[in-house]
């Protein structure tokens, strides 16, 4: 019996870890050893998310899915938090500004298409690679509108 005693002390114990999404908890038994990224594929699948749609925090600290639970000394029924990750694009963010800007400009002076024809296609030859694909059309769609520019003349000036 003494070995069987012996081999039950070597055995690591199981954490009982939940991963809470808004109302929605997830509980998962681990042992402190056990990557999250096992925890993170259990809570994603069912809070029916896909992978890599959260960013996991324990006590306020991020948790990266190559740590385990023992690196944070984690007891039996502690609570990890998900938070849904925000993809921002800060180059369409910034496109999209500097095209309200400019709109804005040309409304406020009553630009003329002859004037918009004058500042040259340097202009926009310029400002195209900062531009993503949504601004370029944001952009072809208001002066088209606004101006009557044909996209012949948008295009001839890349």
């Amino acid at each position: 019996m003494s070995e069987e005693q012996e081999h039950k002390e070597d055995v690591k114990p199981k954490l009982t870890v939940q991963v809470q999404f808004q109302s929605q908890v997830c509980t998962v038994k681990v042992k402190s050893t056990t990557q999250f990224k096992k925890i993170f594929e259990a809570a994603e699948t069912k809070f029916g998310r896909s992978s890599g749609s959260f960013k996991y925090t324990f006590e306020g600290e991020r948790i990266r899915p190559e740590q385990t639970p023992g690196e944070f000394n984690m007891e039996d029924g502690d609570t990890i938090d998900a938070h849904l990750e925000q993809v921002r694009s800060r180059y369409l963010y910034a496109s999209i500004l500097l095209l309200n800007y400019v709109a804005a400009t040309a409304r406020r002076l009553l630009l003329p298409i002859v004037l918009l024809r004058v500042l040259d296609s340097s202009v926009l030859r310029y400002l195209g690679p900062a531009l993503s694909l949504f601004g370029l059309c944001y952009l072809y769609i208001y002066l088209s509108y606004s101006y009557n520019i044909s996209l012949l003349w948008l295009t001839r000036s890349f």
